[in-house]
């Protein structure tokens, strides 16, 4: 499986818990994701605004921290394609 992370934290925030395990055994790819250009927004964002891209369409699952494993074995079984997990709220 594969797990993006576009989860920039502030200076002082705890650093993020993840199960070696869980990243080991299941023979993960965790990968880091950050930002796109200025362009790149402006194109994403009148997609958006036009109605020619549903932001709704983008996410097909969502998911608490607690239930991440739910969620890969979600995305590995087919169920999902993009699925976020949420770390609060």
């Amino acid at each position: 499986g594969r797990l993006s992370w576009f989860a920039g934290l502030p200076p002082n925030s705890p650093p993020a818990a993840v199960n070696s395990n869980l990243v080991h055994y299941r023979e993960l790819t965790v990968v880091g994701a950050h930002g796109s250009t200025p362009s790149q927004n402006r194109a994403a964002i009148a997609l958006l605004a036009s109605g020619e891209v549903q932001a709704a369409d983008l996410v097909s699952g969502s998911y608490p921290l607690a239930e991440t494993p739910a969620a890969v074995a979600a995305m590995a079984g087919g169920k999902e394609l993009k699925s976020v997990v949420q770390v609060s709220g």
